[in-house]
């Protein structure tokens, strides 16, 4: 036997390689794996360039494999994938949320097309929102560390924060997360910078944890006093 070039094949022998090389393109040298059917098909929002992730890689792929093991699908997502939520039966968002911010508008969309949504929109604007935690906390009697309530407009601000906490003290807006919008006060000198910064920050925060739409804060005057 020796090797032999296609052209030099005869017609009659050319028509058996062809027949040939038919036959063993279609042969199955194994036996394909068969496709699983999932129950259902799960999102998991993520952002693959945030610093501070609620999850990191190694927790999303264990979060991957225990929905194999329940017969769940699990495929991460991005905020380009908006206009495929519909797609899913569930929506488990691993980015950190915020009001103004396109998590917000996901959960909303995926509530509203019947999804099981993690964080969902009202929880969301709950735990964004520190005033609100806060007077939750303290009205079920929950042990916090003590909390103030500062306005912009408060003159003896800095002189409550040193009367009724010290220093060390933490200042933060009311819709920070993450270490975002949060300082660390030593000193009163620190305290001042710290507050000037953050109120430049949350001017409006008041009415946007609530939603878009037209909204007004009601302003009681009690002699020269004014409060929110």
């Amino acid at each position: 036997m020796k090797p032999a070039a296609p052209v030099d094949l005869q017609e009659q022998e050319q028509d058996v390689l062809a027949s040939s090389l038919d036959r063993f393109s279609g042969m199955v040298w194994r036996k394909p794996r068969a496709r699983r059917n999932y129950r259902f098909d799960l999102a998991i929002l993520v952002n693959p360039d945030e610093e501070m992730p609620p999850s990191d890689k190694e927790a999303l792929k264990r979060f991957e494999k225990a929905g194999r093991k329940l017969g769940i699908n699990v495929e991460q997502i991005t905020r380009r994938d908006y206009m495929r939520i519909p797609e899913y039966d569930g929506l488990f968002i691993r980015e950190t949320t915020a009001i103004d911010h396109h998590t917000y508008r996901f959960a909303r969309k995926a509530e509203a097309e019947g999804l099981v949504v993690i964080d969902d929109p009202v929880s969301i604007l709950r735990c964004t929102n520190k005033v609100y935690l806060a007077d939750l906390l303290k009205n079920n009697k929950v042990p916090t560390p003590k909390t103030l309530i500062l306005s912009k407009d408060q003159k003896d601000a800095v002189e409550q924060v040193i009367n009724e906490l010290g220093f060390p003290a933490v200042i933060k807006i009311p819709d920070g997360a993450f270490s975002r919008g949060v300082n660390k006060a030593e000193d009163e000198k620190s305290l001042r910078e710290g507050l000037r910064e953050l109120f430049k920050q949350s001017a409006l925060n008041a009415t946007r944890l609530i939603g878009n739409g037209l909204y007004d804060v009601d302003i009681k005057q009690s002699g020269n006093r004014v409060t929110g």
